[in-house]
């Protein structure tokens, strides 16, 4: 059978262009537009400290939801989440199902116990719909929460997930960061394995460099530095990142004078090319949740099996950050 994973992320939210993360329970709303703060029916309220107006990210995730109820399709993928998404506001999290899957390439099927063809079964026009669970938690007073998304062999609907909701609260000037939690394990794979790039990359352009290179807005570029090896070669990662890695806290990457806030690489581990995204703050991390004993009905995990797992998991994860966990 194809493994079936659990796999956590942090979700961080921010203003475009800015390296700094709102609290997930208070993003200002001075510079978001009126009519897209009404139109998505935000409720905005005033901080007692600084008097200023805010809206909560779980209010925005509530609004995208419902958005994605019915099928969208966009860049050859289709994409909705399931009518009956559960949600507890006081606890602070979302979980249930969302369908995706991708169209625009034409193929035959074929039955593996027959071995009958279907010529043209699929066509271009046809899209698969994989029934894929997710479980957020986004914590008040912390400006980082937690996803746990199903994957299923190498589909995963945390891609389509993350441009959907970029796409969606564009317009409020706001973007979010969605990176996978990386094991100790595999970081300790990382440093013994045959290493063949590494990108440098710093998400916030500067406004008269970007300007020079893209009509559009600065906020749809970022800039890589990229370093790759020759055939049969490696890449060494540098002592700075590996200590960064290792011992701090720091918001960024600082390596060769400057400040990077992601490091993307590709890794030979097990005779696969493996890309991992790497940040600071990623080394606290944890093993993604192999499935191996969950039941099947009609070829998906049970839904009731996978919410006692994940809620299992989100607690594991949320007691390793010192979170309070609910009864």
């Amino acid at each position: 059978m194809t493994q079936i994973k659990l796999i956590p992320y942090y979700i961080r939210v921010k203003k475009q262009n800015s390296r700094d993360n709102y609290l997930l329970d208070s993003i200002p709303v001075e510079s978001m537009p009126k009519d897209k703060i009404h139109s998505l029916g935000l409720k905005e309220k005033e901080n007692p400290e600084t008097k200023s107006l805010e809206v909560d990210f779980f209010d925005i995730l509530k609004s995208y939801i419902k958005k994605y109820e019915s099928i969208e399709f966009s860049d050859n993928k289709g994409f909705n989440f399931e009518n009956r998404i559960f949600r507890d506001e006081g606890k602070r999290y979302f979980l249930g199902r969302l369908w995706y899957g991708e169209f625009g390439y034409s193929a035959d099927f074929v039955n593996i116990d027959t071995k009958e063809r279907i010529l043209g079964a699929r066509t271009e026009k046809d899209t698969e719909q994989y029934p894929m669970f997710f479980h957020i938690y986004l914590p008040k007073g912390k400006a980082e929460g937690y996803i746990i998304f199903q994957s299923f062999g190498i589909h995963s609907a945390k891609t389509s997930f993350e441009k959907t909701l970029k796409e969606f609260i564009k317009d409020l000037e706001l973007t979010v960061d969605i990176n996978a939690m990386i094991s100790k394990d595999l970081f300790k794979e990382l440093e013994n394995s045959r290493i063949l790039e590494v990108s440098l990359i710093k998400k916030v352009v500067p406004k008269d460099k970007a300007e020079k290179i893209h009509k559009g807005s600065v906020t749809d570029i970022f800039e890589a530095r990229t370093f790759r090896c020759h055939r049969n070669k490696s890449i060494r990662l540098p002592e700075e990142l590996v200590d960064i890695l290792k011992n701090t806290e720091s918001d960024y990457f600082e390596l060769f004078d400057e400040q990077y806030d992601e490091i993307k690489t590709v890794v030979k581990i097990k005779g696969s090319n493996v890309t991992l995204n790497l940040e600071p703050r990623n080394k606290r991390c944890y093993e993604s949740l192999v499935l191996d004993s969950i039941r099947l009905e009609q070829g998906h995990p049970v839904i009731s099996e996978l919410k006692e797992k994940s809620q299992d998991y989100m607690d594991y994860i949320k007691e390793k950050h010192g979170e309070k966990i609910e009864t």
